[in-house]
């Protein structure tokens, strides 16, 4: 994962807390723009028959999501 941040340009200074945010972050941008992906593929799929693989994968993106939305410290 460090070497994630170092790609991204942070300091090796960053803390583990800050580490696991810009993570969260990065893959909660990640998980909007995988549901607006799986939005457009239910438009094209209508009557192919995946329309309930493309529902059960957008359901998994949006549990990712609000797992990286959860914060432990605003309980």
């Amino acid at each position: 994962m460090q070497e994630l941040f170092e790609q991204q340009g942070l300091s090796q200074a960053v803390s583990n807390t800050e580490q696991l945010r810009h993570f969260k972050a990065l893959v909660k941008s990640l998980m909007g723009q995988a549901e607006s992906i799986i939005a457009d593929m239910e438009l094209s799929a209508k009557g192919s028959g995946i329309e309930d693989k493309i529902a059960m994968l957008d359901h998994c993106i949006d549990y990712t999501r609000r797992l990286c939305e959860f914060d432990p410290s605003a309980s």
